[in-house]
């Protein structure tokens, strides 16, 4: 059977992912404060849309704790941009096609 994806819904598809890349992003933050607390030198750089670095301990600790409301919003606008610019361009592509076989 022949499937074709004609539209994406743009928020609901926006927040998964967005929720996915924050979660991700949250994990990475707390093991970035574990090792903080025990005094391992943390490189801490956010490096997508402008690049942030810093080397004070205050600084590393607010980064930490924005990156994944930070990371959150990004993935979020990216996320429905391109589910718009899906959502307008199959129209006239035909959008993504998958096949799916019935195992039974």
């Amino acid at each position: 059977m022949k499937m074709e994806i004609q539209k994406i819904n743009v928020k609901p598809s926006a927040i998964s992912v967005a929720i996915v890349v924050a979660v991700y992003s949250a994990l990475t933050a707390i093991i970035g404060f574990v090792f903080l607390l025990f005094g391992v030198e943390v490189d801490v750089t956010y490096d997508f849309l402008v690049n942030v670095s810093t080397d004070d301990l205050s600084m590393k600790i607010f980064l930490l704790a924005v990156m994944p409301l930070f990371a959150f919003i990004v993935s979020f606008l990216f996320t429905s941009v391109f589910a718009c610019i899906y959502n307008l361009t199959s129209k006239y592509t035909g959008g993504i096609s998958i096949s799916i076989k019935n195992s039974n």
